[in-house]
């Protein structure tokens, strides 16, 4: 048995070279017929399944590969798994490389890997980490990965419009489910030795690479930007129709700014033990790969006015779900300072610039840019810092926001948009609101809303904005800025997030598997009750101040009458 194995290895990389150097191989191909996905560990079928074409391509199939698939399944419960799950892998990858050559092979393929992600994707992570089956079932992931994707992306006009719609959403569905958390936390748990449940860093950092490719080059074909410029529109069509690709944006951009703890001294480093050295090789390859992603993030703003849309949908989901606490609260109990995995203002600034440099293509581009950053990335920051006015980290990336953009300076990144001047109106009171939101209240104080607090300094900044956007409101009705905008932005969020359940999207589990990996500990009940306490506080003390502004304006028109 060993030797059949070491010899069928030995024939399929012959294969694969071949299959790699000459593309003529790969022409003619035969097709699976409907029972050949019970192949590759879905419980073994008879060789002839596997064939269906003519010529070297059928042969291929029939002599070689499908029956390799087939000896492997049989072989393993019997002789052990020593080779057979490395034959299988290999397999795998030879019918990849023999189906992605033309659009009807491709298509005829589809259903077959389509069946093996859905299964190697959730058996993967259960894998004992290091050995030959996890090796194995990664190898069969990446390939299946790679083949789906290069069908789509070279193969697409091919098929119809909704064809490739539906097989994006099925490729992107089956992604999600293999992300969770960043790379970074799963280097961190490996190297702890408790990386079970979880795919190899590498692995992850490749099918961020594939989406970063299918969201790039696939946008107009998946539905994105087929006559939807709205960013209103597009955020409703891709709540509702693709929701995998909203998750999949919002994690690139989770990967992107995700951080370990600060690396230990040159000193330290030294008398560190000898596996240091791969440490530090991991650590380079993270800071490369997330130097490759915020590349990519520039890119997609700058594509198109339906990109650029993504990329505050991306923003709009960190922030409209419990993402945002990775940054907004301490992961460990030293204090308001402590080390947080994610810093939220240099995300928030890097998305307002990229999508402030995307108003150069027009006055259209200008205007779905503004409005992406409006109501994707102004909104629920404003929102999440009116529910807690407490956190030093969502004052200064609301602050940084408004920088990047350069509200209330004469030349705004968005003044050529036509709907701007209502919304610096909203900007300018929602600014002044919260900067009452941050003074100190001597009836009912907070220690972190002292006026000597950073929070409690928060006001003068923004008092500051409010008056420089003033000029902008002129010509605008008396009330403008001053409508319920909280409640139009909670119910937009609250569809967002139930959008994300319903496509079985756990943002908690990802952020809970994050603070244990990089934070040491996950995040405990007392924590939330803390940060819900403090919110709480936040939304009484906002009431009361409405409250008192709306006593006092009906006040002055009864002064001014008594005073006549």
């Amino acid at each position: 048995g060993r030797a059949a194995c070491t010899a069928t290895l030995r024939a399929l990389c012959l294969l694969e070279e071949a299959l790699v150097q000459c593309p003529g191989w790969r022409e003619g191909g035969g097709a699976l017929a409907p029972g050949a996905s019970d192949a590759a560990g879905h419980g073994g079928a008879p060789p002839g399944l596997c064939g269906g074409g003519g010529g070297a391509g059928g042969a291929l199939l029939d002599d070689w590969l499908c029956p390799a698939l087939v000896r492997a399944d049989a072989a393993e419960p019997l002789l052990g798994s020593a080779g057979w799950a490395s034959l299988r892998a290999l397999a795998v990858r030879c019918m990849a490389l023999h189906a992605s050559a033309e659009a009807g092979a491709a298509a005829a393929h589809w259903h077959f890997f389509a069946s093996v992600l859905a299964r190697y994707g959730s058996v993967a992570p259960s894998l004992p980490a290091g050995s030959e089956a996890a090796a194995s079932a990664e190898a069969i992931v990446e390939a299946c990965v790679a083949f789906l994707s290069d069908a789509l992306l070279l193969h697409h006009e091919a098929s119809s419009g909704a064809e490739s719609v539906q097989r994006a959403g099925e490729l992107f569905e089956a992604l999600s489910r293999m992300l969770g958390a960043p790379t970074v936390a799963r280097a961190v748990a490996a190297r702890r030795g408790a990386a079970g449940g979880c795919l190899r860093p590498l692995l992850h950092r490749r099918l961020a690479e594939r989406l970063c490719s299918l969201l790039l080059c696939g946008g107009p074909w998946l539905g994105l930007g087929r006559g939807r410029d709205d960013p209103a529109e597009l955020a409703e069509c891709a709540w509702h129709r693709q929701p995998h690709v909203c998750w999949s944006a919002a994690w690139l951009l989770l990967e992107a700014f995700c951080r370990r703890s600060a690396p230990p001294s040159p000193a330290a480093a030294a008398g560190a033990p000898a596996g240091g050295a791969g440490a530090a090789r991991e650590a380079a390859a993270e800071a490369v790969h997330r130097a490759r992603l915020l590349r990519f993030l520039g890119c997609l703003a700058r594509a198109s006015p339906a990109h650029a849309g993504l990329l505050a949908l991306a923003g709009e989901v960190f922030l409209s779900t419990e993402l945002w606490m990775l940054a907004a609260e301490p992961p460990s109990g030293v204090g308001r300072h402590a080390w947080q995995p994610v810093q939220l203002p240099r995300m928030v600034r890097f998305i307002s610039r990229q999508l402030a440099s995307a108003c150069g293509g027009g006055p259209a581009s200008a205007r779905g840019a503004a409005l992406s950053w409006f109501a994707g990335l102004w909104r629920p920051l404003a929102l999440l810092c009116l529910e807690d006015a407490t956190s030093p980290s969502l004052h200064e990336a609301l602050l940084a926001a408004l920088a990047a953009v350069g509200a209330g300076a004469p030349g705004a990144a968005f003044s050529s948009a036509a709907e701007w001047p209502a919304m610096a109106a909203e900007i300018a009171a929602t600014t002044r609101l919260l900067a009452d939101s941050r003074r100190g209240d001597p009836n009912h104080p907070h220690p972190a809303l002292a006026p000597g607090s950073v929070c409690g300094r928060a006001a003068t900044p923004l008092l500051r904005l409010a008056a420089d956007l003033t000029p902008e409101v002129h010509g605008l009705p008396p009330g403008a800025g001053t409508s319920d905008w909280a409640g139009v932005a909670t119910a937009r969020r609250q569809r967002l997030r139930s959008a994300l359940e319903e496509a079985g999207v756990d943002t908690g589990a990802v952020v809970a598997t994050t603070r244990a990996s990089l934070c040491g500990r996950p995040a405990r009940a007392s924590d939330r009750a803390r940060a819900a306490g403090q919110r709480g506080f936040a939304r009484r003390r906002l009431s009361r101040q409405r409250r008192a502004g709306e006593g006092a304006a009906a006040a002055r028109p009864a002064a001014a009458d008594a005073g006549a």
